[in-house]
């Protein structure tokens, strides 16, 4: 079996930090400039509050962007888990297929995960027991997963020409 790369979770982890740190610089020099114009002016106890109350402002905004951010990456990762457990499951019982395992699903928490399994097997039979396998993988995943069959049987004419 072919093990499954995730380079778009690494991508999108990469992304999310770049934005969580372009967020707070631009939120620290925001609150900076501020600082300065407040410190300049003659009435410097309520420009003090008007800095203080939008410093606090970009505090929240970016912890709700952290918060956000956050739930696509925590679904990466349970992706990247059952992809795991499947693999594992799957080399143990049959060793090694031309089976291509992928776990996808969308950073919504209502949406399924989704168990894709590409590739050609030998006989019915065997596409059965692997299909059983991960179906029974996926119930002890959770019930919103989903496992999408495109396994092909492999035909006779392809078996004895190999």
């Amino acid at each position: 079996m072919r093990k499954h790369v995730w380079p778009d979770a690494r991508r999108a982890t990469r992304r999310r930090k770049s934005i969580v740190a372009a967020t707070g610089i631009i939120g620290a020099l925001l609150a900076f400039r501020l600082w300065l114009s407040a410190s300049a002016m003659p009435t410097g106890r309520a420009a003090m509050l008007v800095v203080a109350i939008a410093f606090a402002v970009v505090l929240i905004v970016v912890a709700v962007a952290l918060k956000l951010l956050d739930v696509g990456g925590r679904r990466e990762g349970r992706a990247a888990r059952a992809h795991d457990c499947v693999m594992r499951r799957l080399r143990g019982a049959l060793g090694e297929l031309p089976i291509t395992v992928v776990v996808s699903g969308l950073p919504s928490k209502r949406s399924p995960l989704l168990i894709e399994l590409r590739g050609s097997v030998g006989t019915a039979v065997l596409r059965e027991t692997v299909l059983g396998i991960v179906r029974r993988e996926a119930a002890g995943l959770g019930r919103d997963v989903r496992v999408v069959d495109r396994l092909e049987v492999e035909s006779g004419a392809h078996r004895s020409a190999a």
